[in-house]
């Protein structure tokens, strides 16, 4: 898979400034009989900050992390579902943006060579992280741009609550679960989870909207974008808004880190990111 996804690092990457949310690619090639792709330096990803936020993040981190990453939604390939195990934070000046990162299983929109659109197809075998990807790939749906957006949808939820219902639940077989947990995305478990989750207007319309989408439809992005920003604007969080692992008050347990060590921008325009004492 190392060839395409250097492909698509090299497709993603048209049009955008070296920064601009889309790790660089320096260098791929053969090393002997091996596939190598060499990139960036980026920071932890978002399982690990996770874990430093004692296992969930609040809601104005969140919405900050749910707007840099509809701010990359590209014209080009679909990269399916953000894992949270994938888009990780940038370095140096990069160091508040997150990054995502290895698109091992995106897919044009338009189907090479004679650009016909991509077929609507039933029967699929399920891929991706069953966790995150949304609801029609459990019935074997061909996923489009608005399955994106019903991931990511997941993916925030997820990072929100800590956790999601459908998380280690029994299935006699594993076509029984992979059904049981799409019955689960797509009824009253979901609606439930929207209706407690904080910010539970900004979920209720993310949801409504890419669920209403047809298959080729393009999902409105502007509009997402308007949404979360204006929750942000409301709870006073869109001016200088800081990241829960940079400033864990917000956060029911707080972090990790001793209350005797800060985070340290200055160290991070140099590469990393240290923890020094006040």
């Amino acid at each position: 898979m190392l060839p395409y996804e250097a492909e698509v690092y090299k497709l993603l990457s048209v049009g955008r400034r070296p920064g601009q949310g889309i790790p660089s690619c320096r260098w791929y090639g053969l090393d002997g009989e091996s596939h190598v792709l060499i990139m960036e330096k980026l920071g932890p990803d978002l399982s690990a900050i996770q874990r430093l936020c004692r296992g969930q993040l609040s809601l104005k981190t969140v919405l900050m992390l749910g707007l840099q990453i509809v701010l990359r939604q590209s014209p080009g390939p679909n990269p399916k579902e953000p894992k949270t195990g994938k888009p990780t934070k940038g370095l140096r000046k990069q160091v508040k943006n997150p990054q995502p990162i290895e698109f091992r299983t995106p897919k044009p929109k338009k189907k090479p060579p004679n650009g016909e659109k991509r077929p609507s197809r039933e029967g699929r075998v399920p891929t991706g992280t069953l966790r995150f990807v949304s609801h029609n790939v459990h019935f074997g749906r061909e996923p489009s741009r608005r399955d994106d957006i019903e991931a990511l949808g997941i993916v925030l939820l997820f990072l929100l609550h800590g956790s999601l219902p459908w998380q280690g639940i029994y299935g006699p077989t594993v076509e029984a679960k992979i059904l049981r947990i799409g019955e689960m995305k797509s009824g009253k478990v979901m609606q439930d989870l929207i209706e407690q989750s904080p910010g539970r207007e900004v979920w209720d319309a993310l949801f409504t909207h890419c669920r209403s989408l047809p298959f080729e439809a393009k999902p409105d992005n502007d509009m997402l974008r308007s949404i979360i920003k204006g929750k942000l604007r409301e709870e006073g969080w869109l001016e200088g808004g800081v990241y829960d692992w940079v400033d864990g008050r917000a956060l029911p347990k707080g972090t990790l880190v001793p209350e005797e060590y800060k985070l340290d921008v200055r160290f991070s325009e140099w590469g990393y990111i240290s923890l020094v004492p006040h």
